[in-house]
Order: C-alpha cells, then sequence, then structure tokens
C-alpha cells in the first residue's frame, strides 16, 4: 500500500471511529440517569443540608 492510499484508508477509518463514539447523542440524557443510577445504588438525592 501506497503512502496516499494509506493515508485515504486511516483517514476513512478515523472518520468512522468518531462517528460511532458519538453515534449516541440523541441518548445523552438517558446515558446520563443510566450512570447517575450505577453510581448511587439505593440512593435517592438527598435534600442538601445548610450548613
Amino acid at each position: 500500500m501506497r503512502l496516499e492510499e494509506w493515508y485515504r484508508w486511516f483517514e476513512d477509518w478515523t472518520e468512522d471511529a468518531t462517528a460511532a463514539r458519538y453515534d449516541h447523542a440523541e441518548r445523552v440524557e438517558e446515558l446520563r440517569a443510566a450512570v447517575e443510577k450505577a453510581n448511587n445504588p439505593g440512593k435517592e438525592k438527598a435534600p442538601q443540608k445548610a450548613g
């Protein structure tokens, strides 16, 4: 594979990888809620203490 061919292949691959990484954009709120729930199992949001 010549350098120019490799460069085109690599450029296409990185664009595909980036698109796959950000393909979940429409689900951000759902994913955020799932992460918060996983980080705080069984805990509801407790009121903040004044302090």
